[in-house]
């Protein structure tokens, strides 16, 4: 399949599709989505069909809508058919569901059911005592300083909290060094400073916080995007709009994991 790198033109086609949807599921008991650690806003969920565009995919669409509707998750769901992006998660059958830019599922039309648990699954972490957590961004210097002091205030007790760049600035952003010392009392700049992702210990888990260009490759055993905004230079409402969005996403992580 040339589409995979491999074979020869003539023999090009698309990943095979199932083509076993028999439409939408009826309604389904929901579990309740707080106590399994998501959060009514998504909490970085990123959630993909791939698809060719056939019945089954589009069945496998509707279905993720309706899990994600009816849990009251913020996030959206991005229809991929694009076969290169397709061919990049090595994907061979469609549909296929990705959360957090893993496969969870190839070549099946997941009932609504079915992906309420997939989306409520605990991640299962395997690592000798707490697991250790990165909030990586571009330039370390903003969003990802604020995360790593928030889950060292507010979740210490269960992760280790790490942050990183893949480019290092001198300073942390004096507005977001203000801030924090104003809300809660944390002054970044004593215990923390801008680092390069090879600076801090190998990562267990990866939260990347929105990048604005593509996200580094920093392996894991689980990741999520929160694609956050980067209040640089903008007013102190955005600053603290965005310091709330992370401390609600460092609680949503706390319980999960």
């Amino acid at each position: 399949m040339r589409i995979f790198g491999i074979g020869k033109k003539k023999e090009e086609k698309a990943p095979a599709c199932s083509c076993q949807c028999a439409g939408l599921a009826p309604e389904m008991d929901v579990p309740s989505v707080e106590r399994e650690g998501i959060g009514p806003a998504g909490d970085g969920l990123s959630i993909k069909v791939l698809g060719t565009g056939c019945a089954s995919c589009h069945a496998l669409l509707e279905n993720t809508k309706k899990a994600v509707e009816t849990m009251g998750l913020g996030a959206e769901v991005e229809y991929v058919t694009d076969m290169t992006r397709i061919a990049g998660y090595g994907v061979m059958r469609v549909p296929a569901l990705v959360v957090n830019e893993k496969v969870v599922s190839a070549g099946k039309v997941l009932k609504p059911q079915e992906i309420v648990t997939t989306l409520t699954h605990k991640p299962e972490i395997v690592c000798e005592g707490k697991p250790k957590v990165a909030f990586i961004c571009v330039h370390n210097s903003c969003r990802s300083q604020i995360a790593e002091a928030l889950g060292k205030k507010l979740a210490g007790d269960v992760f280790e909290s790490y942050s990183a760049g893949t480019q290092r600035k001198d300073h942390i952003n004096p507005d977001a060094v203000r801030i924090m010392k104003e809300l809660y009392g944390i002054d970044m700049e004593k215990t923390q400073y801008s680092k390069l992702i090879s600076e801090i210990p190998q990562p267990d888990v990866v939260i990347f916080m929105g990048c604005n260009v593509s996200c580094p490759n920093l392996p894991s055993q689980y990741a999520e995007n929160w694609g956050l905004d980067d209040p640089s230079g903008k007013e102190d409402a955005a600053f603290i709009h965005t310091i709330a969005q992370i401390e609600k996403k460092i609680l949503a992580l706390k319980e999960k994991l």
